[in-house]
């Protein structure tokens, strides 16, 4: 038989207990702070809820160790000011898992909040000398059930999942009938396939700016919920799983190239972004990342996600030190540090020229089995192709020049983006080009102007070529040639209302069609779709988005279906053709 956990039963004994839950609790505040990976509480600047957080905090533990002082003021007063503190600090803290991304440092500040209080509070009025052992089991007992609560709540993503197996099923490539329909219940922001069929971003604003963080905050039910991803099997349209962190809202939504994995990134309210790689086919967490940036965290190929690392600083050539990058990769099957890169010296790894290149949320580097990393050295920008098993460099070829003949700096970032076949990489620029993702080799794009490179996404659909801002041509990756699109039928499906996607087989028009919308499969009979009621407001064609490329339509072929959607619609309607 097990023997009973003794409990103090004198007063010296009871009082060491309450004294040493204070000590404990001042423990755990520490570490809390230690712990913080996200600097959401903010140490600097002006007064926020953080700043709050943080008065509360020291207040909090100014009053535990008033609560030790012999003088029994000095413990009653400490244990009001730890009441006070406390409350304060908990509902901040509490505040701040509703709203996502705390981190484990808000579980362990919650415990030791609840530690000082409850010790403080039995420090300064005592239990009768009967009730001390009851007063020894509730302090536990209560410590525990904060720390169980806190453990369940605290960085843990919601996550909802359904029976519906995973339908493998070719890629579609006929737009013949409407499959199914999906109400997504609110604006969409980004539909990306994966395997099986395709994940949808639900957010309550529809596109992003560039400062997804600094979002405005009501009393919305949207505002509440936050972005959420759901998993639609492309064949069906049934809900597999869906996910959200909190109210946050999503910066940059990646699959790998093989589908197997999709990248959610959030943006860090110091800064930074946290990296959650999910399992496509049942939407488990299989690993977290946190970088120190949220333009370095997207690079997949189908093992590794390739992220930013600061290393220091260097003095630059204005007055401010400037960052020194590196490279890590993640296993996607374990999260395990794969391998480390640096920069050979002379070159360096600037944030604008990380494997994001540009504002995240736009599709860029996932060849299958090569990283490639755009370089400066010097007056050059040179194209690394790393090896995904070993960081190994495989081969480097030219990039666009950062600074012209006559010496002027550069200043429109190319576009550098992997092409459907995952074997190769479009170079933007003047001239563009193409380069074998694995040798290296480049072949030129004649008659691709700077700014003539169209959005490429996600998905087995050729790059475009703009002409006046107007799709015209597409890229042949294996030849590097423009091939002209096919004439529009005039009149009944016009590309200026709505977008075109080119795969090997086929040319697609998303159009605009009376009050609606229609998908003209080359040149066959236009199939009306119903995508969703105009919405009222947040329709501004200029904002930024993350359909890619400023684009408010998209088209997706994905397993078991083409899937058409648009930011214009509020409710939105995902649509599956086949």
């Amino acid at each position: 038989m097990v023997p009973p956990i003794p409990f103090p039963t004198t007063g010296r004994e009871t009082a060491a207990v309450r004294a040493a839950a204070v000590v404990v609790g001042l423990v755990l505040l520490v570490v809390g702070v230690v712990l913080d990976r996200t600097g959401w509480w903010g140490w600097a600047g002006e007064l926020t809820d953080a700043s709050v957080l943080v008065t509360a905090l020291v207040v909090l533990a100014v009053a535990g160790l008033l609560t030790r002082v012999d003088a029994v003021w000095a413990r009653r007063a400490g244990a009001v000011g730890a009441v006070v503190a406390g409350a304060a600090a908990a509902v901040l803290l509490v505040d701040g898992i509703a709203d996502g991304l705390p981190g484990p440092a808000a579980g362990v500040l919650l415990v030791g909040t609840a530690a000082v209080v409850i010790a403080a509070v039995a420090l300064a009025v005592g239990p009768p000398p009967r009730r001390r052992p009851l007063a020894g089991a509730a302090l536990a007992v209560g410590l525990l059930a904060v720390a169980i609560v806190a453990g369940t709540v605290v960085d843990a993503p919601t996550r909802t999942t359904t029976d519906a197996p995973v339908t493998e099923a070719p890629v579609a490539a006929t737009a013949g009938t409407v499959r199914w329909t999906y109400p997504v219940g609110g604006p969409v922001a980004d539909v990306v396939p994966v395997r099986g069929g395709v994940a949808v971003l639900r957010g309550p604003d529809g596109p992003r700016t560039d400062a997804p963080f600094d979002r405005p905050r009501n009393d919305s039910d949207d505002d509440e919920r936050g972005d959420e991803i759901v998993a639609l099997d492309g064949t069906t349209g049934t809900p597999r799983w869906t996910f959200r962190h909190g109210r946050q809202r999503v910066d940059a939504l990646v699959p790998s190239p093989g589908g197997g994995v999709l990248a959610v990134s959030h943006v860090l309210p110091d800064g930074g972004a946290l990296v959650t790689v999910l399992d496509t086919s049942t939407g488990v967490t299989r690993f977290t990342v946190t970088t120190s940036t949220r333009r370095g965290a997207l690079q997949l190929t189908d093992r590794v996600l390739t992220v930013l690392d600061a290393r220091g600083t260097a003095a630059g050539d204005s007055s401010r030190d400037e960052e020194i990058y590196g490279l890590v990769a993640y296993r996607l099957d374990d999260g395990a540090r794969a391998w480390t890169w640096d920069p050979p010296p002379g070159c360096a790894l600037g944030v604008p020229w990380s494997p994001t290149l540009g504002p995240p949320g736009r599709w860029t580097l996932a060849t299958r089995t090569v990283g490639v990393t755009p370089v400066d050295c010097g007056t050059d920008r040179v194209l690394t192709g790393l090896d995904e098993g070993t960081g190994g460099v495989r081969w480097t070829a030219p990039g666009v020049p950062r600074v012209t003949a006559d010496g002027s700096t550069v200043a429109v970032e190319p576009t550098l983006t992997a092409l459907p076949d995952g074997g190769s990489v479009l170079v933007g620029g003047s001239p563009a080009q193409v380069v074998d993702a694995a040798t290296g080799a480049t072949r030129p794009v004649p008659g691709l102007g700077e700014f003539d490179l169209g959005a490429v996404r996600p998905g087995p659909v050729r790059a475009l070529a703009l002409t006046d801002g107007e799709p015209r041509r597409s890229i042949d990756a294996r030849t590097g040639s423009l091939v002209p699109l096919p004439a529009e039928a005039p009149g009944e499906c016009s590309t200026p209302q709505g977008a075109v996607a080119v795969t090997d087989t086929a040319t697609l028009r998303l159009c605009g069609v009376g009050a609606g919308f229609g998908l003209r499969l080359d040149a066959g009979p236009v199939l009306p779709l119903d995508l969703g009621p105009p919405a009222l407001t947040g329709s501004d064609s200029t904002r930024d988005t993350l359909l890619y490329r400023r684009s408010e339509y998209v088209i997706v072929p994905a397993p078991g279906a083409l899937v058409v959607a648009t930011t214009r619609t509020d409710p939105a309607t995902v649509v599956g053709v086949a």
